[in-house]
């Protein structure tokens, strides 16, 4: 693989081309975990996913296509994990001397090149002519990848315009926004709409949106402090009625802490079956009122109280759900909506007085537990939670039959402990025009390729201007 020679980017200029090698990855990994003051990107996501007792203890390129990293043999796993498949690897002549949150400044090996950012607005893509992949499979295996010379994306806010634009053909998909936390691209009611109007759209329901609302645990004069509280909030969630109602039925009620109950989750043995859990943690995915304001009134709350709840105009339909169930045992949850740029930095600065709206991560990571992490923004810090991710860190890609046995531990506990109120989880769906070719609806492909599928599509044009666009 070769760096892109761009000529639009002064960074790109200065790398030249030249082949990625073993010699920029232990200079980026370098970079990251020993915290240079000179780093532009101080929320390196390997660093940032990891404590410090496992981050590398040794990182080295021994020749130009091998580099090695050492670690605490009792949490390898999670450092290989994040290091491995997530940590970026840059050029390293632009360490420390680009500013690498420059979009111009990107440098990497991959279908397209940047060719302009308009901040809050556009990103645009040109190809890389020297991109190395072929089309592997099918008619076009083979083929020189990208098909297509470039492409922009928008950055619209606002969901009645996201939808405009896809109906009146000024974008050609609409897709899932996977982030912590962010609107979706499209919900269930979208797609209905949509298709009222635009029955010749294409849409794919396969992925899970996955929302649940962290409550600050830091703060002892807050009332969900008390665990009480917090197991009335789930009792006060009827899931059932939530999946059939507001969803259709294209919900699952049972999804936490696994943000999926995929198979594959399953197959590992992370994810434990509802008729496995203990009894008390059974019991909280029951819808029971009645029982939920005695938890209150045992806590000191038998009026209930007010909560500020800080989210994106995108998620306020389904709060509102929340919000209804909840003032049903005397908490007033008060939606505070926020721009989508605004709610981002107080997510990432866990800022929010008391409650936000969040999602959940892969299981392995235990991100939303672990202390200090950016991801824990329900600021948990529960010292049996600790012991428990770390008896779990000892054997996570090395023995994962016992990895997974320590994970049911962790599974159950989490929702005895009620740190999160999560809600059913249902389908993200994706909308595009049919002249949008080798397309399926996809969104990413493996665990961190987010929107690699651009690479195998093309545009039928004459199909496009067949259909009056």
């Amino acid at each position: 693989m070769r760096w892109a020679l761009n000529p639009a980017s002064a960074a790109s200029r200065l790398v030249g081309g030249r082949e990625a090698d073993a010699y920029d990855a232990e200079a980026s990994y370098l970079w990251a975990y020993n915290k240079d003051p000179k780093n532009p990107l101080p929320d390196a996501y390997a660093l940032n996913r990891l404590t410090p007792e496992e981050w590398p203890t040794s990182i080295k390129a021994l020749d130009k296509y091998t580099v090695e990293l050492k670690g605490n043999p009792v949490a390898f796993g999670g450092m290989f994990k994040w290091t491995s498949q997530s940590q970026d690897i840059i050029p390293r002549e632009l360490i420390g001397k680009f500013d690498l949150n420059d979009f111009m400044n990107t440098v990497g090996t991959g279908a397209f090149m940047a060719k302009d950012y308009v901040r809050g607005s556009s990103a645009t893509f040109i190809r890389n002519p020297g991109y190395w992949g072929k089309d592997p499979v099918g008619p076009g295996k083979g083929n020189q990848l990208p098909y297509i010379d470039g492409f922009k994306t928008f950055f619209i806010a606002d969901r009645s315009s996201r939808l405009a634009a896809l109906r009146t053909a000024k974008i050609d998909h609409l897709g899932d926004r996977s982030s912590r936390g962010a609107s979706p691209g499209l919900t269930r009611e979208d797609v209905v709409s949509l298709l009222k109007t635009d029955p010749q759209l294409k849409t794919n329901g396969a992925f899970q949106r996955y929302d649940m609302i962290a409550f600050r645990l830091d703060k002892p004069e807050l009332p969900w402090h008390d665990v009480r509280v917090r197991q009335a909030m789930w009792l006060a969630i009827d899931r059932q009625a939530i999946v059939k109602d507001y969803f259709g039925g294209e919900a699952d009620w049972y999804a936490y802490p696994i943000d999926t109950p995929d198979p594959m989750w399953k197959a590992l043995g992370a994810f434990v079956p509802y008729e496995e859990l203990p009894p008390s943690a059974q019991e909280l995915f029951k819808y029971n009122p009645e029982k939920a304001k005695k938890l209150l009134a045992e806590a000191g709350y038998p009026n209930g109280f007010k909560a500020e709840l800080i989210l994106e105009a995108g998620n306020v339909d389904y709060a509102s759900i929340a919000q209804f169930y909840l003032a049903k045992i005397g908490i007033n949850l008060q939606l505070s909506v926020k721009e989508s740029g605004v709610f981002t930095s107080i997510s990432i600065a866990r800022s929010h007085p008391e409650a936000i709206w969040t999602g959940m991560a892969a299981p392995y990571s235990q991100h939303e537990w672990r202390v200090g992490h950016q991801s824990n923004v329900a600021y948990v810090d529960d010292p049996r939670m600790t012991n428990m991710i770390a008896e779990f860190a000892k054997y996570f890609m090395i023995d994962d039959e016992k990895a997974y046995a320590e994970f049911g531990k962790i599974f159950a506990y989490s929702i005895e402990q009620a740190y999160y109120l999560p809600l059913p989880a249902g389908r993200v769906y994706t909308a595009w025009w049919p002249w949008l070719k080798g397309y399926s609806g996809e969104s990413m492909f493996g665990a961190t390729s987010q929107f690699g599928f651009i690479k195998w599509i093309w545009l039928d044009q004459a199909l496009k201007k067949s259909m009056g666009f």
